[in-house]
């Protein structure tokens, strides 16, 4: 019987989202402005030019900003754990596909530090970068070496995780 799991995490919006979101709404202020005055400045029948460049930057400006809704989903499938980052739900990008037999270490974020050793690559794929139910591992990949991943599975996820994890590794996360 194969072991399937899916599972979707809302990502929280940062500081960049909100300064990015405040700058695209700056440009909706700006850029008519701009092209109205200058329109009429140089030759009243550039209006249509400006028009057409505020419904340019009108799409623009709602492409960036529903850009910024950012979800991660896990799959887990038998061995494999794949994590997808799906961007506005019209986007979607394969961030890491592993096999979970090969988690050299995995903890709660902040509980303890990872064994030493440099990181060629750190994901952050939760909902949040440093939050309580956050959880990290590292793994080496023949693509990147060493990869830190930081993501926020929940206990199902986990639990269709914990057959083909390490014994140590199992231990470590399933304590109590």
């Amino acid at each position: 019987m194969d072991l399937f799991c899916e599972q979707l995490v809302k990502r929280k919006k940062t500081v960049k989202d909100t300064l990015i979101i405040a700058a695209m709404f700056l440009t909706l202020v700006v850029i008519p402005v701009l092209g109205f005055v200058l329109s009429m400045l140089v030759n009243p029948y550039f209006m249509m030019v400006a028009i057409f460049v505020f419904a340019l930057d009108i799409y623009f400006v709602w492409y960036v900003v529903t850009g910024r809704n950012i979800e991660y989903e896990y799959i887990v499938t038998n061995n494999n754990l794949t994590i997808d980052r799906v961007m506005a739900k019209r986007r979607r990008k394969r961030v890491i596909s592993l096999d979970i037999k090969n988690i050299d270490e995995m903890c709660t974020l902040g509980t303890k530090e990872l064994s030493k050793g440099k990181c060629e690559r750190v994901i952050f794929a939760g909902a949040t970068d440093f939050g309580e139910k956050e959880y990290q591992m590292k793994i080496y990949t023949e693509k990147f070496g060493n990869t830190l991943v930081v993501f926020s599975p929940n206990e199902k996820t986990l639990k269709a995780m914990k057959p083909f994890l390490k014994a140590q590794v199992a231990l470590n996360i399933f304590r109590g």
